[in-house]
């Protein structure tokens, strides 16, 4: 009856163990299955950022590796903190003058009286709560990153569009030049101008063609999607008139950044990983029954054990401890400096792009109603090519800055967005 118990107990304690399963990796069939997920999420066309946004969510390797993170900090709070298992040992013996075999079993059991489990179950709460606050760090700078993204992409769509816009323009006058010069109606060097001209323009539109091809696969990149989906459009527009300005987030409003959170969590790790160390300077107590068989007469007993603080008292681990908090703390520290410098250095950068944007719109405004009078004198014949060709050459410069500052004007918008709880 004692064998069949113990067997019992043995084969209980072999199914409730872990048993190992390799893990199998068909870079292939990944492959095959992440196509077939990329083109049934763009199957519709064109994305809106919208749609750019629950893309990246899904499908970002950094936001993935992030939740993976988590789940590895949660499953490590659900078992944190359990009792250490009971021990069980045997002895044997026999003597051989008289004949005599004597046996003992005598099982060990750990009784936590400091409280080392508790706070090791409150410690691993703890960074499962900095964890899953850096899970939410890590999607709002993706959310801001694709913002600035998709900026960048239609800001380089506007320029493109622009220039091949003023190309087309700038090879007609290059051929009415020509002509002229063929005629003798212009000198020589007005001719040379308008080839630098169209060189440059030439030269500007592959840049911008080649840097459209870098963008569109950096952002078919960071939304986790198969290269094959790197043609897929954005379906959006810049906006026609002049952005409003993001208002900067307050001091109270920084404290709730998930990014801070994260930091406050792991400082609240290192204060209990301090307390628990600090309390493994005093031993556990070990609760040792015993059974033995001797001298053929059956005896039971029971022993008491726990280590005695004499030398080591845990100092180590303590100072290594409180290093690790000071660590924490200056680190959650640092972290609100930087915000606030962030912070600040985004609302001026944000007011002079605003203040470029706007001078910038008034001088193409100006400079447009003086292009139109002169493409009226130019029919009229009051106005010659190369002083025409110089006024279209001064707007799309113009144009082109104005973009320039545009992009920077939307890009502090967006991460200055990103700063407020409203929007993670």
């Amino acid at each position: 009856m004692l064998k069949q118990t113990f067997l019992a107990i043995a084969a209980l304690m072999l199914a409730c163990c872990v048993s190992y399963e390799p893990l199998s990796i068909d870079l292939k069939r990944d492959t095959a299955a992440w196509q077939r997920l990329s083109q049934d999420l763009c199957r519709h066309g064109a994305l809106t950022r919208a749609d750019a946004g629950r893309i990246g969510l899904l499908l970002n390797p950094e936001l993935n590796r992030a939740r993976l993170t988590y789940a590895r900090s949660t499953q490590m709070a659900k078992y944190a903190g359990l009792w250490d298992d009971p021990s069980l040992s045997a002895s044997l013996e026999r003597v051989l003058s008289l004949g005599i075999t004597n046996f003992g079993i005598s099982p060990s059991l750990s009784i936590p009286v400091t409280g080392c489990r508790k706070l090791a179950r409150q410690v691993a709460e703890q960074y499962k709560e900095a964890d899953y606050w850096q899970m939410c760090e890590k999607e709002r700078l993706f959310l801001c990153d694709l913002n600035m993204q998709c900026n960048a992409v239609l800001i380089n769509r506007a320029k493109l569009e622009l220039t091949r816009a003023r190309l087309s323009q700038a090879q007609d006058e290059q051929g009415r030049m020509q002509k002229l010069l063929s005629l003798g109606e212009v000198p020589f060097a007005d001719m040379q101008v308008v080839n630098a001209r169209v060189n440059e323009l030439v030269k500007q539109e592959q840049e911008l063609h080649c840097q459209e091809a870098e963008l569109r696969h950096a952002l078919t990149r960071t939304l986790g999607l198969h290269p094959t989906a790197v043609s897929v459009e954005l379906a959006a527009e810049l906006p026609s008139g002049m952005p409003e300005m993001v208002a900067a987030p307050t001091a109270e409003q920084l404290l709730n950044l998930p990014g801070l959170q994260a930091e406050r969590a792991n400082l609240g790790a290192g204060e209990l990983e301090l307390k628990a160390e600090i309390r493994r300077q005093f031993p556990d107590i070990s609760l040792e029954p015993e059974f033995r068989r001797e001298d053929e007469a059956n005896r039971i007993g029971s022993g008491l054990g726990f280590t005695l603080p004499v030398w080591n008292r845990n100092r180590a681990a303590i100072h290594k401890a409180q290093a690790d908090r000071a660590l924490a703390c200056q680190k959650l520290v640092s972290t609100w400096r930087v915000l606030l410098h962030d912070t600040a250095e985004l609302t001026e950068h944000q007011q002079h792009s605003y203040t470029h944007c706007r001078e910038g719109r008034e001088r193409i405004d100006a400079l447009c109603a003086a292009q139109v009078r002169q493409e009226e004198l130019y029919r009229l014949g009051e106005v010659s090519l190369p002083s025409l060709a110089e006024a279209r050459q001064e707007v799309f410069s113009l144009r082109i800055n104005y973009l320039d500052c545009l992009g920077n004007l939307l890009d502090c918008r967006s991460k200055l967005q990103s700063l407020k709880p409203a929007s993670l």
